[in-house]
Formats: structure tokens, sequence, C-alpha cells
């Protein structure tokens, strides 16, 4: 909001319940566990460009689930940023 982008909170939402990732120990694991977890509510975002802020990424399992939802819609190119990283 303070660089005069467009935040789009609610565009993102479960579609299904699944485990929380703290509770998954292998990348194979998160990746299935969010498998198809995430639609996209927005149809306007077609051709847009859009950056996904999460908290924390360890396998980045997450944010490439929220971008296949995003990218079924026609989004265009998505970013992760995410604000601390799991070593």
């Amino acid at each position: 909001k303070l660089n005069g982008l467009p935040v789009i909170e609610d565009c993102l939402c479960r579609s299904r319940n699944s485990s929380p990732q703290v509770k998954t120990t292998t990348m194979e694991e998160r990746r299935n566990n969010v498998i198809d977890a995430f639609i996209c509510r927005n149809q306007k975002l077609a051709g847009a460009g859009i950056i996904l802020i999460d908290d924390v990424c360890t396998t980045g399992a997450t944010i490439e689930a929220c971008a296949c939802a995003l990218k079924s819609r026609g989004v265009a190119t998505v970013w992760g940023l995410t604000l601390a990283r799991e070593i």
C-alpha cells in the first residue's frame, strides 16, 4: 500500500482443508498437502502480474500452489516474496 501498488487481500481462498504445513516433514508431503488447496476468486486478474507475500518459505510448496491457482485464472506472472526462509 505504501508504494501505490494495489493490494488484493481476498483473491485466493482455500478450496479444501489441508493439514498445517508444519505437520509435514518432506518436500513431497508439503507439495501433496497443498495441491489444489487454493482457488482464485478474482476473475479480473487475467494478464496481470502478481506478487504473493508469505511469512515463511520452507520448500515453496504453498507459494507454488497459490501460483498455480492464479495462473489457472489467466494471471501472466507470479512472483513470490517471503519474509523468512527456513534453513
